[in-house]
């Protein structure tokens, strides 16, 4: 059994609290426009300084032969600014790639896997960010007994007050409006008794999601239908993707707290400024940064069309089989993450329209 919601396109979607998202158009779109827009101009109007007077002879003693000229130089200008388009969008790839495996990786590395330039690397960093292809490195707490979060889904008599009130609470570390089986979807460092209708409740499990795969909706539509036709129920056997750790506790302290706090949403900031503000020890950042795997989740997003582009779901499933459902909503290419309440699995996606069709 299973249960859907469509997220309000007005709130934000990247479990950054209370930030709205803006839309951003592609840069290189607005690139290859501008330039074939250069290109029709000389096609028109070739002549637009001095410099071409001499070619401008050879045109009026033979109009055919620049015109079969201008054509290919146009043809293969067009061919160029799309190739160039292809591997940016294949650097940007390249970079997720390497973000995920490694958050912290170092410029230069990626710009030795790339072959290209440090600044290079940067500039398409920045560019991913801004168009959101791209999420920064994120960190959130695994379902240990001393790091739990609670998760809520529920149904309200007035949506938008109910939003607000429960914006203001300080505990809540993530909310955002639903259309659908919920009206609210929170996140609370602490328990919370719901003014509403609670559909489902409790401590989360670790947050779980694997690497975007390279390929298109349709081949994705093509994976997910054989899977599910191969699938016997008989042959399942447990792996155990998603874990839970509410028995047991970590060491975490003041100054980890802290590190989480100033690197939850963005993995890749620098130590010194950190150890200057907070006064921390070298060693002391570095024992959070080698515990950090094994206390919480790395996140890193990816969105190939923009984030904007796509639409965010959140599915509720009652299920026998949850890592055939997590292997199966995995072959999307857009990054996906799953997690536990109780026993209903969720699955929190972001899907082309095509392939709602």
């Amino acid at each position: 059994m299973s249960y859907y919601c469509s997220i309000r396109p007005f709130l934000s979607l990247l479990c950054i609290s209370f930030h709205t998202v803006k839309r951003s158009t592609c840069g290189n779109t607005l690139d290859l426009k501008k330039s074939l827009k250069m290109l029709q101009s000389v096609i028109v109007n070739p002549f637009f300084s001095n410099s071409n007077m001499a070619f401008h002879s050879m045109v009026h003693s033979n109009r055919k032969l620049f015109k079969h000229t201008v054509l290919w130089e146009y043809r293969e200008e067009v061919k160029r600014i799309r190739t160039s388009h292809e591997d940016i969008q294949s650097q940007y790839r390249t970079i997720y790639e390497a973000l995920f495996g490694t958050p912290r990786i170092n410029i230069y590395d990626i710009a030795s896997i790339l072959h290209v330039d440090r600044n290079t690397v940067s500039k398409r960093i920045k560019k991913a960010l801004e168009l959101q292809i791209l999420s920064k490195p994120q960190i959130r707490k695994k379902s240990f007994s001393n790091l739990m979060e609670y998760v809520y889904f529920g149904k309200f008599d007035d949506p938008v007050e109910s939003y607000m009130y429960y914006r203001e609470n300080k505990n809540v570390v993530f909310l955002a409006m639903l259309d659908g089986f919920a009206d609210l979807w929170i996140i609370s460092n602490k328990k919370l008794h719901i003014k509403g209708d609670e559909i489902v409740g409790g401590p989360r499990s670790d947050f779980y999601g694997r690497l975007a795969p390279d390929h298109t909706w349709e081949t994705a539509k093509k994976n997910m239908k054989k899977k599910v036709e191969q699938f016997d129920p008989a042959d399942y056997t447990p792996q155990n993707l998603i874990k839970t750790h509410w028995d047991d506790t970590v060491a975490w302290d003041a100054e980890f707290e802290i590190l989480y706090r100033e690197l939850k949403y963005n993995l890749r900031k620098k130590q010194t400024p950190l150890r200057k503000k907070y006064l921390l020890s070298g060693s002391k950042i570095q024992k959070w940064f080698e515990k950090l795997p094994e206390y919480c989740t790395i996140i890193t997003s990816y969105f190939p069309e923009t984030f904007m582009t796509y639409i965010p779901y959140v599915l509720m499933v009652e299920t026998d089989y949850e890592d055939f459902i997590i292997s199966l909503f995995s072959e999307l290419p857009t990054s996906s993450l799953f997690f536990k309440v109780s026993n209903q699995l969720f699955l929190y996606l972001f899907l082309d329209k095509s392939f709602l069709l």
